[in-house]
């Protein structure tokens, strides 16, 4: 049996729900470099922002939907100021 993690591709994709639109958040080091990714699967923009938001941990993120950059949170920058 596969982990079950709300807004990842292992939940909603496959259970089948369509309707959600696939986001990518990508996790960033204090240079810009992506240190992981992790694919959502939200309703709209602010979802996914929000979801990335609590995978960030307050680490700088930036999260996209195929080639539409939807939010980047600078390095460095805290995240009650994003």
């Amino acid at each position: 049996m596969s982990p079950k993690f709300p807004g990842t591709d292992w939940s909603e994709e496959r259970a089948g729900v369509s309707h959600l639109l696939h986001y990518r958040c990508y996790l960033l080091d204090d240079r810009g470099a992506i240190r992981r990714g992790a694919n959502l699967q939200c309703a709209d923009d602010s979802q996914a922002l929000a979801r990335a938001l609590e995978l960030s941990g307050g680490q700088p993120f930036e999260v996209w939907q195929g080639v539409r950059r939807v939010h980047v949170s600078p390095p460095g920058k805290p995240r009650e100021e994003v």
